[in-house]
């Protein structure tokens, strides 16, 4: 049964029935070390971190080292090269989000254009996943990541998992993002954001505030953004959409665009 309804800011979004199951099996970020050795080397990048000689990253080795070392997570990054994060698939736990809620990233991160591929984590049962798992006024800005595979629990995006202040600035992410609550395609939640230029091509499945381009804003602005790709949300859920799934808080959004974005939720629960 297909139908079409409108969604308010969320544009025209295509209703599709179907039965929603999550089913991942729970890893550790401990795997990698249970039966296999450590096949990423982390390489700790040049630079001293400071706004004039910031740390910079060319190679895998800088990114995991990045996420090891929260001791430098207020510092000023910048990656010069394009990376390929491909092995994250294949080797779970060996890459974890920057950034936690004990020890947000609230430092700079520069992409210099540049792109992160084939970036996978896989914590179905931990809160706080994406490149970034929590920033706070952190400034992120010049980076693409395509073809992300995030998997958490609640505030999963394929940038961010959840922002509080800052900005995300000239990012995109493609792939797939899944989690539970709050999540996104660009970031899962989001207090007093300031997002622009951005973009997510990311089937984004999730039970509740799922939206295409951020699951949750709160008193933020998001600019000259699109979203596009596949929503699956539980039907319980009034806040899910293809851009924003919940905007609260006098967010304002100027200049967004959705490109038919599928919406789907799940009406078989009781």
């Amino acid at each position: 049964m297909n139908t079409t309804k409108d969604m308010g800011i969320f544009g025209k979004l295509k209703i599709l029935i179907f039965k929603h199951a999550i089913g991942t099996k729970p890893c550790t970020s401990t795997s990698r070390t249970i039966g296999k050795p450590c096949t990423i080397v982390a390489e700790r990048p040049t630079g001293s971190g400071t706004d004039r000689d910031p740390f910079i990253l060319s190679t895998l080795g800088n990114l995991v080292w990045l996420s090891r070392n929260g001791w430098c997570w207020n510092a000023a990054f910048r990656q010069i090269k394009d990376i390929d994060a491909g092995k994250t698939r294949s080797l779970e736990g060996e890459f974890s989000p920057i950034g936690s809620s004990s020890i947000p990233f609230v430092g700079t991160y520069d992409g210099s254009g540049h792109i992160i591929s084939g970036l996978s984590i896989s914590e179905p049962e931990t809160d706080y996943q994406g490149f970034f798992g929590m920033t706070m006024n952190a400034c992120i800005c010049n980076l693409g990541l395509p073809d992300v595979n995030m998997k958490g629990l609640n505030n999963v995006g394929g940038v961010v998992g959840y922002m509080n202040g800052g900005y995300i600035r000239n990012c995109y992410a493609t792939g797939s993002v899944l989690g539970c609550y709050y999540v996104g395609g660009i970031c899962g939640k989001a207090d007093f954001p300031d997002i622009s230029d951005c973009y997510a091509t990311v089937a984004v499945n999730g039970g509740y505030f799922c939206g295409g381009l951020v699951g949750k804003s709160h008193a933020g602005i998001i600019t000259r953004s699109y979203s596009t790709g596949c929503i699956f949300s539980a039907a319980e859920s009034e806040y899910s959409g293809g851009f924003i799934g919940h905007n609260v808080g006098n967010s304002t959004v100027i200049d967004r665009d959705i490109y038919n974005s599928d919406f789907f939720t799940d009406h078989t629960k009781s």
